[in-house]
């Protein structure tokens, strides 16, 4: 309610309150949240000054995949003061002829344990494989810059996700690990580390893609499957191993690496932190990552495969199939033979996943590999009208059984 205003004088502070009202509707929380918008408006309008009273409340709707945080000044400072004091400077030294103890390359990592006077770190891998190849030593730097001497006990070149010890009889700070699972496009996170030896340093920026397939990426002989977390915060040298977190605080990835080039910013990349605490487990269980394997060579259809698929070979796919993987070729007696799949079918989905190339296919079957009862497959084969649900228990490859 407006004293002295005019259909002119409200359309002119309506719109400057707007903005406000934007605001509070994304970051207000609670379903049924009511916001009190309090707008005190001074201006000078061609009716003259007027006066703008307090507003009526405004209901704020909320997605129901939101926790509800409201953002303010100090939002992200609040997250940093959680997660930072677990955020450590790893540094690969090197003796060479010259001199002994020369810095070879730095990283970050962030501290998930600690036990019986042994803290556990998680890092890249890129960030220590000097040092797990017994070229190279490490030596961490803690928030306070105490530093330590450390020791690589796993690391896996294929997801990028190593484990390190430190021997530390003071009790040291550890991060609260989130799930990247809930993660949305759009959403800001932080990034901490240590770029350009620049310790505790702090970068903020969003979510710009949940799920970037390695394949879209270009990257070869990293793990197929593994979706980054694309993110316009910078991470440059240095940062590699560092935690991305979310505005709680919490750790939802590793960051890992940035798009390069002459035109090129803000494009960087991180682990997501369910996935990479996946292979930490398996990692200190069995020694190393088990990859899924069910005796099948499967081909990605799309708008692009899928005329050249039946033109040049005359595969009988389904009609109205857009999206999938063909399955090529099946090996006998393997896990996928025995669950009855057969060559030419299209897989559509996998467990609870849907499967657009054959990157979704083996993410898919890695992620649900621990199932009791095996991953559902809905499968569409070119005889049958409806979909066909077969389930296959993933294996280790044949090299990795005993």
């Amino acid at each position: 309610r407006l004293n002295n205003t005019t259909g002119m004088a409200w359309r002119k502070l309506w719109g400057s309150l707007t903005p406000t009202y934007g605001r509070l509707a994304f970051a207000a929380g609670g379903t049924a949240t009511v916001a009190a918008v309090t707008a005190w408006v001074s201006k000078d309008t061609d009716k003259g000054p007027f006066q703008a009273t307090p507003l009526l409340p405004v209901a704020v709707c909320q997605s129901k995949r939101s926790k509800g945080v409201a953002l303010h000044r100090y939002t992200i400072a609040d997250a940093v003061d959680k997660a930072a004091p677990g955020v450590v400077n790893i540094t690969v030294l090197v003796d060479t002829v010259f001199n002994s103890g020369t810095p070879m390359g730095t990283g970050s990592g962030f501290i998930i344990d600690q036990q019986n006077g042994k803290a556990t770190i998680v890092t890249n891998a890129h960030v220590v494989s000097e040092a797990a190849e017994g070229r190279g030593r490490l030596m961490v730097t803690l928030a306070d810059e105490s530093t330590y001497e450390g020791q690589v006990r796993h690391c896996d070149r294929d997801t990028d996700v190593a484990v390190v010890d430190m021997d530390c009889p003071d009790p040291v700070p550890v991060v609260k690990l989130g799930t990247s699972r809930d993660l949305r496009a759009g959403e800001w996170i932080i990034a901490i580390g240590s770029p350009l030896s620049l310790s505790n340093s702090i970068a903020a920026g969003i979510v710009s893609n949940v799920r970037r397939r390695v394949s879209d990426i270009g990257l070869k002989g990293f793990q197929r499957g593994l979706q980054y977390i694309q993110t316009d915060a910078a991470i440059n040298s240095g940062n590699s191993g560092g935690p991305i977190v979310n505005v709680e605080g919490e750790v939802v990835g590793i960051a890992s690496m940035k798009a390069a080039g002459l035109g090129v910013d803000g494009i960087s990349f991180a682990i997501p932190i369910d996935f990479a605490m996946r292979v930490v487990h398996e990692m200190e269980t069995k020694g190393y990552v088990r990859r899924p394997f069910i005796g099948v060579q499967v081909l990605t259809l799309d708008r692009n495969t899928i005329p050249y698929i039946q033109r040049k070979h005359s595969v009988p796919l389904p009609a109205d199939i857009k999206h999938g993987v063909l399955v090529a070729k099946v090996q006998k007696d393997g896990p996928a033979a025995q669950a009855g799949l057969q060559r030419y079918d299209v897989i559509t989905k996998a467990g609870e996943s849907k499967v657009y190339n054959a990157d979704d296919f083996i993410g898919a079957l890695a992620q649900d590999m621990e199932l009791p009862g095996g991953v559902v497959l809905e499968v569409r084969r070119h005889n049958h009208d409806d979909a066909i649900k077969l389930t296959v228990k993933p294996t280790e490859p044949p090299s990795k059984q005993q």
